[in-house]
């Protein structure tokens, strides 16, 4: 089945070949050449150019073969636990190079709806909880070492000989990467992954962890002191964004950036929470010389949403209804959808309006009527049917649903 692949993945001759490579490693067998060509947007020509290249660094790895049929393709064939091997391989050969492009192509090839995410951030917790570090490129590569060794797994491919290579027991969430792809993993298949992980440098944390942690505490209270300062925002003993902080600032000390697709998204839909947690990057790099990227921003802006819709907040109301038959239906619906959101202070025709917004002690927060009103007001105004129907329940919870997010900067 072809699959189509953006322009900007046309790719040089080196970085051609690594993307060939996980495309036969993803393969049960044979890939043809015309399959290779779709995939890199390429010529058959080029990809006869590329394999005599390809053998030489097959061949490297001992026990590994690069099988060419000019009618059946190319794949790479040998007993599994020299493969994964030969997976390593590939990875460290290419990493310095193409670092940017390695998740993604890895992605692309064994797509799981996420769970290389889950799977990254399942070993770095699991290690950072047992103050074991890897650095940030290398974590990288024990993650797409485990995906896609355990990818083979799913499609059965198993090591046939017990491994006797050293390696480090240190505890990995072995049940809960089985669950994660709901695979069995043998006792094999966990020696090799840790092989993976004793192939890296860990680092023991205790001590500089420590040190940290007074400094990222600082970080947390200097930027929760700020945000109440400057927007009203009390969250100063929320432990959820103080713990969000601490660990945002843990992975970027050790470039385990957290990603998202969804800056953009964020920043359009929650501004005025992308703002607040915009405060933080001047305090990180004041307190510890940290470059706070968009990504890392944009995921404590999704915590401060969340922070902020738990804030208690009741509007003001007044219900402004063309017939007064409507208004106890009406006002039995408002109270029975809204009653935690609107303190109701009054229902009345909109020529006694006026009168209302005078001699009511509270300020008015929200206008909601049955009928286009004849001037406008400097207060919210929703226009809603007289029996309310679902589309009015639907506009007011969107309503609330963005108040209480704070989605504009608080009012002089």
């Amino acid at each position: 089945m072809k699959r189509h692949f953006s322009n900007e993945l046309k790719m040089v001759n080196s970085y051609r070949k690594y993307v060939k490579y996980l495309c036969l490693l993803s393969a049960n067998d044979y890939v043809t050449m015309d399959i290779l060509a779709n995939e890199l947007y390429t010529s058959k020509s080029k990809i006869y150019k590329d394999i005599k290249s390809m053998k030489e660094l097959v061949q490297a790895t001992k026990n590994v073969t690069l099988e060419v049929s000019k009618k059946k393709g190319i794949r790479i064939t040998g007993e599994e636990q020299n493969i994964r091997y030969f997976i390593s391989c590939i990875l460290l050969f290419y990493q310095m190079t193409y670092i940017d492009y390695l998740r993604k192509m890895v992605n692309r090839f064994y797509p799981q709806q996420g769970k290389f995410d889950k799977l990254h951030y399942l070993l770095v917790d699991t290690l950072i909880s047992q103050n074991l570090i890897i650095t940030g490129p290398s974590m990288e590569m024990l993650t797409m070492e485990c995906y896609i060794t355990i990818h083979r797994i799913l499609k059965n491919k198993k090591l046939t000989v017990v491994l006797q290579k050293e390696y480090q027991q240190i505890d990995l969430p072995f049940e809960k990467i089985e669950e994660l792809f709901d695979v069995k993993l043998t006792d094999n298949d966990r020696i090799c992954i840790l092989q993976f992980l004793h192939n890296k440098r860990v680092l023991n944390s205790q001590n500089e962890s420590s040190f940290q942690n007074q400094y990222f505490r600082d970080v947390a209270d200097q930027f929760l002191e700020t945000i109440r300062d400057k927007y009203n925002l009390v969250f100063l003993d929320n432990q959820k964004i103080i713990n969000h902080v601490h660990a945002m600032l843990t992975y970027h000390h050790w470039t385990f950036r957290k990603r998202t697709m969804l800056v953009n998204e964020i920043q359009q839909n929650y501004p005025f929470a992308y703002e607040v947690s915009c405060c933080i990057i001047p305090i990180a790099k004041e307190v510890l010389n940290y470059d706070l990227m968009d990504n890392e921003v944009s995921r404590l802006a999704v915590r401060l949403v969340v922070a902020m819709d738990e804030i208690t907040q009741r509007k003001n109301t007044i219900v402004i209804v063309n017939s007064a038959s409507y208004a106890e239906l009406l006002k039995f619906k408002l109270r029975h959808y809204f009653s935690e959101k609107i303190e109701f202070l009054g229902f009345c025709p909109e020529y006694q309006i006026d009168t209302l917004l005078q001699n009511n002690g509270k300020p008015i927060e929200l206008i909601l009527t049955t009928t286009p009103l004849l001037r406008k007001y400097e207060i919210d105004t929703l226009l809603i049917s007289p029996i309310l129907n679902p589309q009015d329940i639907n506009n007011l919870n969107d309503y609330f649903f963005r108040s209480n997010r704070s989605y504009t900067k608080k009012r002089d």
